[in-house]
């Protein structure tokens, strides 16, 4: 479900409009900082992420150890929400699910990889379409 949910996120023009759009907002911002996000901000938040420090000549194994850090962030939410779940009612198998759905992982992150070089032959590629 989330390797689909990642693919999604690389070969929809959506997507990859969303990932220009805020490639060129920083590119563009000359004073001052930007700040963008998105739900949880380990995927949409994350794919930027991973561009820019792409661009700026980061090793991508740092700039997978930079993505694989949102699992211990994330942590502290992960447990409130859970404990919100559970006081709600809701079963062990649902809370699970929502825990998988908010971490990340090395095969996502392969996931990411692997998609821009079968669909798009390349970083370069992916960034300059």
């Amino acid at each position: 479900m989330m390797c689909d949910h990642y693919q999604d996120h690389i070969i929809t023009e959506f997507d990859q409009k969303t990932v220009v759009k805020v490639l060129q907002i920083l590119a563009e911002t000359k004073d001052g900082a930007v700040i963008y996000h998105c739900t949880e901000g380990k995927d949409r938040t994350g794919f930027v992420n991973f561009f820019v420090l792409y661009i700026l000549g980061v090793d991508l194994e740092i700039i997978r150890q930079d993505y694989l850090a949102s699992n211990f962030i994330l942590n502290e939410y992960r447990a409130k929400r859970d404990e919100k779940l559970k006081q709600a009612g809701e079963n062990l198998i649902f809370r699970s699910n929502m825990r998988v759905l908010s971490s990340v992982s090395d095969t996502l992150f392969d996931i990411i990889l692997l998609t821009i070089e079968e669909k798009f032959d390349g970083i370069e590629n992916y960034l300059s379409k």
